[in-house]
């Protein structure tokens, strides 16, 4: 890094605490990553108006009431976060398996509509453990615990 220092930019990120043990694990590493910004996670307004992004960006409708209820499980998803709290790639994974439940579920329509096939209704956002009224509101992206993976996407 510093033979090519002027030509060169490197960026890490990650979660606060790890980063902050990955920097002191070497103490070069302090003085040559010396410029730090810190966000704050997304709220559950925000995860919401993230959802609603990538449902226009791929034409996508929420029926209403999957729209309430999305709302309400992003803000209980904000509420209940942790160390492992993925701000936008939880929305992107609750996004990704309600657009696999949607298609699941039109699939076994003889003849969908336009709209049928576009709009992302309450069950396709409800976990698999909720599809059998086992569970509470909780967002798909809940269902399988993924690894955590470093940053804010």
């Amino acid at each position: 890094m510093e033979d090519h220092r002027d030509d060169l930019i490197v960026i890490v990120a990650g979660y606060t605490a790890l980063m902050g043990k990955f920097i002191s694990s070497n103490p070069g590493l302090e003085s040559r990553f010396n410029k730090y910004f810190y966000f704050e996670d997304y709220d559950g307004e925000q995860l919401m108006e993230i959802f609603r992004s990538m449902c226009a960006r791929n034409g996508y409708a929420l029926a209403e009431s999957a729209e309430n209820f999305a709302a309400g499980a992003f803000r209980e998803m904000y509420e209940e976060r942790d160390e492992n709290f993925g701000n936008a790639r939880d929305v992107r994974n609750v996004f990704e398996r309600a657009v696999a439940r949607q298609a699941n579920r039109v699939a076994g329509l003889e003849s969908p509509t336009r709209e049928q096939l576009m709009e992302l209704t309450i069950p396709d956002l409800r976990d698999d453990e909720e599809q059998d009224g086992q569970g509470g509101d909780k967002p798909a992206a809940e269902a399988e615990p993924e690894e955590a993976s470093p940053g804010k996407e």
